[in-house]
């Protein structure tokens, strides 16, 4: 439920069935799983944004999906090193056909972002083994 009232007087706004201009999805998961063993470990994070209105109002754009993935390496309590990758299938956001300015999407719903790899190293200097 996601409704707005401005004034006590005022009509109730349902703004995920109202095409005005706010545009919000319809819904928004999202799920992980993690596996360890030993000194690896996995993380798969899945996010999907639901549908939301085109710019015009008169139909519903497209879910858009979005996957990411760490894989990390601990060589001991104080080192570890991790590769992540964000949106690793490098997915664009929906186009809507009525929105007729370059990008031809939202730009408050979506990101432009594409595929991001990163290789992190961490290491514990000093004090005791962390906990």
């Amino acid at each position: 439920k996601h409704v707005f009232q401005q004034f006590p007087d005022d009509p109730v706004d349902d703004l995920l069935r109202d095409n005005n201009y706010y545009n919000a999805f319809k819904t928004i998961s999202s799920a992980s799983v993690n596996w360890k063993i030993g000194p690896w470990s996995t993380t798969a994070y899945g996010v999907r944004y639901g549908k939301t209105w085109s710019f015009n109002g008169t139909y519903a754009v497209a879910p858009w999906m979005l996957y990411n993935l760490s894989v990390q390496y601990n060589f001991s309590d104080d080192a570890a090193i991790t590769l992540i990758g964000n949106n690793i299938f490098n997915s664009r956001p929906p186009k809507d056909r009525t929105f007729n300015a370059y990008n031809y999407y939202n730009l408050f719903n979506y990101n432009a972002y594409g595929r991001l790899m990163m290789l992190e190293f961490n290491m514990h200097f000093g004090g005791g083994k962390k906990e």
